[in-house]
């Protein structure tokens, strides 16, 4: 992903946040007039429910936002990344895992023996209550596999892949010779994992996934730290970095809420998606009558669809209200949309997590 840049708008005094509005839809203009036609800024919108197409609420490396405007119809995800050398992850799960769903996940660069090409596995370990998994994914980007680029016009990478598994990960696993991956060439081709039936019989781990090669599989085992010996043992076989995405899944508003404090303690940098619409009696440009200071209220109010990283958060602080723009866009087209709103912007180049404090 490209790097985001952090823009906001002029603060408006308290008695004029509405005037935010005109600047929203002239960002909003000045977008869909200089951005490729399948991306725009769509509103969130107001609505008693929300639709499959209502955009994410996103939040980018800040504190874990007040949720409490929106109407939530699905888990909250936060993601923030660690350094795993500075913590217990099991520590980590005992604080969270009661009432959420913890992972934590790393990109892993692997190169097949004999072969030139690079690809890139997605490994993850979870948990929540008492079930636990190891997962494996893979992740296509032409850079990482000049050589079998696109998959669908090289089938062979699919047995290049599986030699990996069978030669190397499973193996490394401790289940060589248990768990055999193939590729399916019908009607698509697809990695098909079979194991035997030892492994089959063994109470304290499962196999699950059905082989899609743009899908995660899994083992299921009976514990947080089996999962991690795993995911240590896969992390061994290719290039990796010592930091780890740590993703915490929320089912609902309420539980979110109770462990936000939590959230907050534990990390100022996390990156919030959830899928929300406005309350039809709520509308983002009014002030809240109580604004904690160091913890302003943010709402996302504009969201583009189809692959952008480009948002529209309002956030009111004590001494004022402004439009915070967060785009992937290149620089000079995100000035470009700045002055096309007449608007002075304030860039923002020092830690994101520390924007609104």
């Amino acid at each position: 992903m490209q790097q985001l840049h952090f823009t906001r708008s002029e603060y408006r005094s308290p008695g004029k946040a509405a005037e935010l509005k005109k600047v929203l839809k002239a960002i909003q203009t000045a977008y869909s007039q200089q951005v490729d036609p399948v991306e725009f800024l769509a509103s969130i919108g107001k609505s008693k429910r929300a639709s499959h197409e209502d955009p994410d609420f996103r939040t980018v490396h800040t504190q874990a936002p007040d949720l409490s405007p929106y109407l939530l119809h699905s888990p909250v995800d936060l993601r923030t990344n660690v350094r795993a050398s500075a913590y217990v992850p099991i520590e980590i799960a005992q604080q969270f895992s009661e009432t959420s769903r913890i992972g934590f996940s790393r990109r892993l660069r692997v190169s097949p023996s004999d072969k030139k090409s690079e690809f890139v596995v997605g490994l993850r370990y979870a948990g929540s209550d008492i079930h636990f998994h190891f997962g494996v994914s893979l992740s296509f980007f032409q850079e990482d596999i000049p050589n079998y680029w696109p998959v669908k016009d090289h089938p062979n990478f699919w047995f290049v892949v599986a030699d990996w598994y069978n030669q190397e990960l499973w193996p490394a696993l401790g289940y060589g010779g248990e768990i055999t991956t193939s590729v399916v060439e019908n009607p698509f081709f697809q990695l098909k994992h079979t194991s035997s039936h030892r492994f089959r019989d063994d109470p304290s781990v499962k196999l699950q996934g059905k082989g899609d090669p743009y899908h995660e599989f899994a083992l299921l085992v009976d514990s947080l730290e089996r999962a991690k010996d795993l995911f240590d043992a896969a992390s061994s076989i290719g290039k990796q970095n010592e930091n780890l995405t740590l993703a915490v899944r929320f089912p609902d508003k309420k539980i979110y809420a109770g462990q936000r404090k939590l959230l907050k303690e534990f990390s100022s940098g996390w990156s919030c998606r959830v899928r929300a619409t406005f309350e039809k009696t709520k509308d983002p440009f009014d002030r809240p009558s109580r604004i904690v200071a160091g913890d302003p209220p943010q709402w996302t109010l504009a969201s583009s669809l189809y692959g952008g990283e480009s948002f529209v958060n309002i956030v009111h602080q004590k001494e004022g209200s402004f439009l915070e723009f967060c785009s992937n866009q290149p620089r000079e087209t995100v000035e470009a949309l700045w002055a096309d709103t007449g608007e002075t912007v304030e860039w923002w180049t020092a830690e994101p997590a520390a924007r609104w404090r």
